[in-house]
C-alpha cells in the first residue's frame, strides 16, 4: 500500500491501536479507489502482461495501461500469429518511459492489424520508496481520500442491484476535490 497505516495515524494523530484492522481496509478502498479515478492504473510496481488490439493500418505507437515503464520483459508484434509472432528487441523500439509509450524505431514500421495483435510483458508502475519520496501527490490524495472514509464510512458505497435475475455490485468511493487535483496529471482518459 502506498499509505501505510502508522503513517496515518502519525498524520492524523490517530492513536493506532483504536485504529485496528479497520484502517488497513480504509487504506487499501482509498488506494483503490484512486487508482480507478485515474484510469483504472496501478501505482505500485509491479509485473503487467497486456495484449493491444490494432485497429487501424499505420499504428507505431503503444501505451501501456500502467506507466512509467520499469522495465520491458517481451514485446511481440502479431502475437495470435500460429508462429507466436515477431518478438521485437529494445533496439527496434524507442521507450518514453513516464508516459508509457513504445514506439517502433524504424520509419514505416508499424504493428500488425488484428484483436489482440501486439503483445508486452513489463514491469510498470512507482517502486514504493519513489512514491513517497518523489510523488508525494499521490500518497497525499490517498492519504485526503482515506481521511473522508474513516470519517464518513457512507463514502465508501456499495450498490447491488438486480434485473432480469442478473445481480450487479459496484463499489463507488468518493475521492475529494483536493484528492482529484493532485492526481490529474496521473489521470489515464481512453
Amino acid at each position: 500500500m502506498i499509505v501505510k497505516a502508522d503513517e496515518y495515524c502519525d498524520y492524523y494523530k490517530l492513536d493506532r491501536d483504536t485504529a485496528g484492522t479497520a484502517l488497513e481496509m480504509v487504506l487499501r478502498a482509498a488506494q483503490r479507489a484512486c487508482e480507478q479515478f485515474c484510469g483504472g492504473r496501478k501505482f505500485e510496481a509491479g509485473d503487467h502482461v497486456e495484449y493491444h488490439d490494432i485497429a487501424e493500418p499505420g499504428v507505431g505507437t503503444l501505451q501501456v495501461r500502467n506507466p512509467p515503464i520499469i522495465s520491458v520483459t517481451t514485446l511481440t508484434d502479431d502475437a495470435q500469429a500460429t508462429d507466436g509472432g515477431d518478438t521485437i528487441t529494445s533496439s527496434d523500439y524507442v521507450l518514453d518511459s513516464e508516459a508509457g509509450l513504445l514506439t517502433l524505431d524504424q520509419d514505416e514500421a508499424y504493428f500488425t492489424r488484428g484483436v489482440q495483435a501486439a503483445y508486452i510483458s513489463y514491469r510498470g508502475g512507482y517502486e514504493p520508496d519513489e512514491i513517497r519520496d518523489e510523488r508525494p501527490e499521490l500518497w497525499m490524495a490517498v492519504m485526503l481520500t482515506a481521511g473522508v472514509i474513516w470519517n464518513d464510512p457512507d463514502a465508501l458505497l456499495v450498490e447491488s442491484e438486480t434485473a432480469d435475475g442478473v445481480s450487479v455490485t459496484s463499489h463507488k468511493t468518493v475521492v475529494p476535490p483536493a484528492a482529484r487535483d493532485l492526481l490529474s496529471g496521473y489521470r489515464r482518459v481512453l
